[in-house]
């Protein structure tokens, strides 16, 4: 028998050393099939874009020569879109819309029409609306539960004033009209910060100061004693600097 081992022992030995490299080998597939497996699991759970909608409450103070022309600050709302840069990155472009109303003036007056008295009640108002491109970098710390962000955009505020007449004795007659209207360049800088109510939507607040370009607009004036509301304004051009403070909702997607 030994004989016989002695023989053969280096076929044995060949034979033994097969079988080690074949279990070798296939440990080795078993483990690439598991890596491979492994990559593709992080590759089909790699975080995509976030996406953000903001919907805020807003209030424009007017300062600079504008604010010594409109005393009164503005109201209004504002709706927003962002759009992460590339997943996992801080960057973020959107755009931002918003709509506020500066000063209003109402009054029921007559109005001499073919030898006839009417009387109408009117409302003249001074408003803007601003169309902007915006880029909002959220910096890699947090103050306690708030996240800081700061913002940058440009864009073109429209200055318009709105004029609607209703007829007292055919209340059914109502109309609405757009008296002066001008478009302006407009460039802002905001500081916000934001903290989260669920994963997926955040109390957020900003505060911006927003220069505008030269543009003419109604001002009120100091006369008092007016009929027809247009009568109450008086048209200005100058530069129409605002801060603008907001608070709302951010939702994340």
């Amino acid at each position: 028998m030994s004989i016989l081992f002695m023989k053969n022992g280096r076929y044995i030995f060949l034979i033994i050393c097969f079988c080690l490299s074949a279990n070798v080998f296939v440990f080795a597939q078993e483990e690439d099939e598991y890596y491979q497996v492994e990559v593709e699991s992080d590759m089909y759970e790699e975080p995509g874009r976030v996406f953000l909608a903001e919907f805020m409450l807003d209030l424009s103070d007017p300062v600079g020569t504008f604010g010594e022309n409109v005393e009164s600050p503005g109201f209004g709302i504002s709706m927003a879109a962002f759009m992460q840069s590339k997943p996992t990155t801080s960057h973020f472009y959107g755009l931002d819309f918003r709509y506020q109303q500066f000063q209003s003036v109402s009054n029921i007056h007559d109005v001499l029409i073919d030898g006839v008295y009417y009387s109408f009640d009117s409302r003249a108002s001074t408003n803007l609306a601003n169309f902007s491109l915006k880029y909002r970098y959220y910096p890699s710390f947090s103050l306690w539960i708030f996240e800081p962000y700061i913002e940058g955009g440009i864009g073109y505020n429209w200055w318009f004033t709105s004029y609607s007449t209703r007829d007292i004795e055919f209340e059914n007659e109502f109309n609405t009209n757009i008296e002066k209207g001008e478009l302006s360049f407009t460039y802002g800088m905001t500081v916000g910060m934001q903290f989260a109510v669920s994963s997926m939507c955040y109390i957020n607040t900003k505060v911006e100061y927003a220069p505008g370009n030269t543009s003419e607009y109604h001002a009120r004036n100091d006369v008092n004693n007016y009929g027809d509301p247009l009568e109450a304004y008086t048209l200005r051009k100058t530069t129409t600097d605002l801060v603008r403070y907001a608070i709302g909702v951010t939702l994340a997607f």
